[in-house]
């Protein structure tokens, strides 16, 4: 038997494993999972290597029907494989099974496709390297769209599993339909018959591929718009809470300035300025002409004095007058989060953080500035974050949706080692 004989046999579970474990790697193995999977698809493989000779013992006619069920039943034996061997439950594998499928079937009918439109006038597209960059092209495409955003060692949650099911449905009434409609289409021998299937097989796979994807990202922008919600009301509680903490702890400080005056001349002068030094921290008022940002900006400035960070404003609160007090605690919140984060570990002349708001050419416009180590990796436009938190990246978007919320424009850029965003309010919304 010749090596091309044992490729035909194989090819479809060669590309169709791949595919699968392109997707399931980032689930993580179980325990022992790599061993059972070599195990496991060296006995998938076996099977689909002497499928001729199980049929011909079992009695199998040698219908369409058997043909086309013969990629069924490898697919379904892969599943198993793939369950006892990386992490996730049943549905999670599903998903992956039939995203994969869709992938192989989509790149072998577009190589059919292409073999039988130009194959003839440009020989080397009836390579069989041809289906291979046509496959290569689909996993990283399905890389850069969908997979990376996938956390590592994490499965993907499956929800909606009706929709799962009718995918799988979907995909076997494809794979009976294509082959029916192929071989009809040869028999025939009308080539604009036989354009028509390939073209509805592989819009039919791409179909099952876009239904797979949308049911993870729809999802995933449901749990996203849970807790963006839930951090807004957040932060109208903490603003709350906040504002009257700072107002108690200012009319107490106000109380100890007083003591401590009553004091002078009977308790050691050093120590007198000590205590009215540390009660100073706390006693020093902001006062931009806007409570909600005095209070937050009091917050981060404590906060900067105990991680030795400097934070400086120059705030006319003027371009901010139209914001309520929850959306301006949490923006200006996650700003200076955000930049504190950003200048913790730096060398101490480093750490330093600018904030500024003033009205320029018709725009509304904060701008804040701060050191950064190494070169900001950005997507979409955001700063990616390292952090590995439940709320990865949610401070970033939860500036972007207030921004957006008054019709604002926003930008993050890196000048060197300064790493500076700037928010712009159209004037209108200001009056």
């Amino acid at each position: 038997m010749s090596f091309m004989e044992v490729y035909d046999k194989i090819s479809f579970l060669l590309y169709l494993v791949t595919a699968e474990l392109f997707i399931c790697h980032r689930y993580g193995f179980k325990k022992y999972g790599a061993f059972r999977l070599i195990i496991g698809m060296i006995s998938v493989f076996l099977f689909r290597f002497f499928w001729s000779e199980i049929s011909s013992l079992a009695g199998f006619p040698r219908t369409i029907w058997v043909i086309a069920s013969q990629y069924i039943i490898a697919f379904a034996l892969t599943l198993p494989v793939l369950a006892f061997s990386f992490n996730g439950d049943f549905w999670s594998v599903l998903f992956a099974g039939i995203l994969a499928y869709c992938l192989q079937h989509i790149s072998y009918q577009m190589f059919v496709l292409i073999r039988r439109m130009w194959g003839e006038i440009f020989p080397f597209l009836q390579s069989q390297w041809l289906l291979v960059l046509i496959f290569a092209a689909e996993l990283l495409i399905i890389y850069l769209t969908f997979l990376r955003n996938q956390k590592k060692n994490v499965p993907i949650k499956v929800n909606n599993r009706v929709q799962v099911l009718l995918t799988a449905l979907l995909l076997i009434l494809v794979v009976y339909t294509s082959f029916f409609g192929i071989t009809g289409a040869s028999r025939s021998r009308d080539p604009l018959l036989f354009y028509v299937v390939l073209f509805y097989s592989i819009s039919s796979g791409v179909l099952g591929a876009a239904l797979e994807i949308s049911l993870v990202t729809i999802r995933r922008q449901e749990v996203e718009t849970a807790i963006m919600k839930q951090m807004v009301h957040q932060a109208k509680y903490q603003f709350q809470i906040s504002k009257e903490n700072i107002d108690l702890i200012n009319i107490k400080c106000h109380d100890l300035r007083h003591q401590i005056r009553k004091l002078r001349g009977q308790v050691d002068k050093e120590a007198l300025d000590q205590m009215e030094k540390a009660v100073a921290i706390y006693d020093a008022s902001l006062c931009t002409g806007n409570d909600a940002l005095d209070i937050i900006l009091m917050e981060k400035e404590l906060q900067c004095r105990e991680a030795n960070i400097r934070l400086t404003s120059m705030f006319d609160a003027q371009v901010i007058r139209f914001m309520k007090d929850s959306d301006i605690y949490s923006l200006f919140g996650n700003i200076i989060e955000n930049a504190m984060n950003s200048v913790r570990n730096l060398d101490p002349e480093k750490r330093c953080i600018s904030l500024s708001g003033y009205y320029q050419a018709g725009w509304n416009v904060i701008r804040e500035e701060n050191y950064v180590e190494g070169e900001v990796v950005f997507k979409d436009g955001l700063p990616v974050t390292t952090k590995s938190a439940d709320y990865h990246g949610f401070g970033v978007k939860s500036i972007q949706m207030i921004v957006e919320k008054y019709n604002g424009y926003f930008s993050f850029r890196q000048s060197g080692d300064i790493f500076r965003l700037e928010i712009l309010f159209p004037e209108e919304r200001g009056e």
